[in-house]
C-alpha cells in the first residue's frame, strides 16, 4: 500500500509548471533537430530551385501580350516559347543530384 500511496502523493506534487517547461524543451530541441537535418539534406537545394524559378517567372513581361480580347492559339504559342526561354535552366539534368544507386554495380543496365 505504501507505493500506491506514494504515486498518489507524488500526482499530487507535480507542478503544471514544470510538466510543460520539460515538454516545451522536448519541442524546441525536436525543432532545431529537424530544422538543421532539412538545412543538410538536398531536399533544401530543391526548395531553393523551386523558388528561384518562381521568381523568374514571376517577373516575366507580359506588357506584349493582349489582356482585355479573348485567347487565341497564337497567344499560347508565343507564351510557351517565352516561357521555356525563361525556365530553361530549371530543366537542366545538372541542377539535379545524382542517382544515390549505381545501377551497374547492382547488375541493372
Amino acid at each position: 500500500m505504501d507505493g500506491q500511496n506514494f504515486i498518489e502523493k507524488r500526482i499530487d506534487v507535480s507542478n503544471p509548471v514544470v510538466t510543460l517547461i520539460i515538454v516545451l524543451i522536448i519541442a524546441s530541441t525536436m525543432v532545431v533537430i529537424t530544422t538543421s537535418m532539412f538545412l543538410r539534406s538536398g531536399a533544401y537545394q530543391t526548395v531553393k530551385q523551386i523558388q528561384n524559378g518562381i521568381k523568374a517567372t514571376s517577373e516575366s513581361d507580359l506588357s506584349g501580350y493582349d489582356t482585355t480580347s479573348p485567347i487565341q492559339s497564337s497567344d499560347i504559342e508565343k507564351f510557351t516559347e517565352n516561357l521555356g526561354k525563361n525556365t530553361g535552366s530549371i530543366n537542366n539534368e545538372k541542377d539535379y543530384q545524382d542517382p544515390v544507386v549505381d545501377y551497374q554495380g547492382i547488375g541493372i543496365n
